[in-house]
């Protein structure tokens, strides 16, 4: 195309609606994921005979990682649901602010102050997006939400609210299956460091 306009939505639609040349800081509209070149499909073949010794070696830290948590008493990890097998793409760790002088996020703060690979929040609610919150999905046919194939409206707004409250009480730690012990020791020390540092009962 010779549409400049037409090339970055063109660009965006392939990638998810991702926001390339615009300075929104979030996808601009539902796209596809048409974004993998045919190297990286070569490469991912090859990554996917790995992916069972992967999932196993990321399991194999966070069991350790938990075993070292053990006596914290203001942090522990997320919740795991009877009967799944997280693959643990991140870990998320539940922090009891009322356990600790700071909030969630400044407890956050400070243990990636110390290095360690931690974020206060993943933040990403499907239908607080703007593309879903305006409904910017099909051009202007109205589906999913009044589309006249399916017969009644729908609304996704507030339809989460557990996932709200989990991303206000766990922060993320970005986890790799390279880490060995040492990795692992050094996250758990931080982890330890910051909560006696914080401790409520200690700041009375």
């Amino acid at each position: 195309t010779d549409d400049e306009e037409i090339y970055w939505n063109a660009k965006r639609f392939a990638d998810r609606g991702k926001p390339f040349n615009s300075e929104a800081t979030g996808n601009l509209f539902l796209g596809l994921n048409y974004r993998m070149t045919e190297i990286e499909a070569a490469i991912g073949r090859v990554q996917l005979k790995k992916l069972s010794g992967i999932v196993e070696k990321r399991r194999g830290l966070v069991a350790s990682l938990e075993e070292r948590m053990a006596d914290l008493e203001a942090v522990h990890l997320g919740k795991v649901i009877e009967g799944a097998r997280p693959s643990y793409w991140f870990l998320l760790i539940r922090v009891e602010d009322e356990k600790l002088s700071v909030s969630k996020d400044e407890y956050a703060e400070a243990v990636a102050a110390e290095g360690m690979p931690v974020a206060a929040r993943y933040d990403f609610l499907m239908y607080e997006t703007p593309w879903i919150r305006d409904r910017q999905t099909y051009g202007q046919s109205g589906c999913p939400w009044t589309c006249p194939l399916y017969g009644r409206e729908i609304e996704y707004e507030g339809s989460c609210p557990g996932a709200r409250e989990a991303i206000e009480h766990h922060m993320v730690l970005h986890l790799h299956e390279g880490f060995g012990e040492q990795e692992i020791e050094d996250i758990a020390s931080a982890l330890q460091k910051v909560e006696r540092h914080y401790r409520w009962w200690d700041a009375e």
